[in-house]
């Protein structure tokens, strides 16, 4: 009889070859090789598991084996096998609608004339969609999304102006990046700026909102990054 110690990660499928019986009692499997087990007899075992709900955190299985006979082996000891953990988490970010078309024209001014989002120019919106495929994150466990967008052209002049990012799905109504990449200049929101904020809150207690970042599924946990590129 072999016993086969394994996690509660690991759900037992099935044995080979076919003689080969086993039963689940707790964390472990008996599998019966054969009775009576002959003297020089030898056979090779093939025993299938499942993973269930492994935590992202785990990098490492361990299981023992041991071989038990009605006769006394002085000799026969446990065997401790480990095993690696891979995890692949299947996710996908889509872009929801076109942003629409910007114009850029009318009297040039410097920056320390700009006082509000509206005399930077024409609002463009990303709608983007986050989307986990299969089983939820876990409750420790984040996905960051990362961007980079063309902030500023080869002499440094502004080309896309970040004016904020709203966040619908989870806790969290907004994503706050370190850097000062939000809004730098501390400009005042234009009305149409006011109205998509008012939006996405209303969004938040049950209706549909219109975000620049559409997160989906409340119990997973995200956490947002923002690169910096130039165009």
């Amino acid at each position: 009889m072999v016993l086969v110690s394994h996690p509660c990660c690991f759900l037992f499928q099935s044995a080979e070859p076919e003689p080969v019986q086993c039963s689940v009692e707790g964390d472990s499997l008996l599998c019966e090789l054969g009775n009576p087990f002959r003297s020089n007899q030898e056979v090779q075992v093939l025993i299938r598991f499942q993973p269930n709900e492994i935590n992202l955190d785990i990098r490492e299985i361990q299981t023992v084996i041991q071989l038990s006979t009605l006769s006394e082996q002085a000799d026969v000891s446990p065997v401790f096998i480990s095993m690696l953990v891979k995890i692949s988490l299947q996710a996908s970010l889509t872009l929801v609608g076109a942003p629409g078309h910007a114009s850029f024209s009318g009297h040039v001014i410097g920056e320390s004339a700009i006082k509000g989002t509206e005399d930077v120019g024409g609002l463009l919106v990303f709608t983007l969609q986050v989307h986990i495929h299969g089983k939820r994150l876990g409750h420790h466990d984040n996905l960051q999304v990362l961007f980079d967008w063309p902030k500023e052209v080869s002499n440094g002049k502004w080309l896309l102006y970040l004016t904020e990012i709203q966040i619908n799905g989870t806790s969290n109504s907004g994503c706050f990046p370190p850097g000062n990449v939000i809004n730098p200049l501390n400009l005042m929101l234009s009305e149409e700026n006011r109205k998509r904020r008012s939006l996405g809150e209303q969004g938040s207690d049950g209706e549909a909102p219109s975000p620049l970042l559409h997160l989906l599924n409340q119990r997973k946990s995200y956490t947002l990054g923002q690169g910096q590129g130039q165009g």
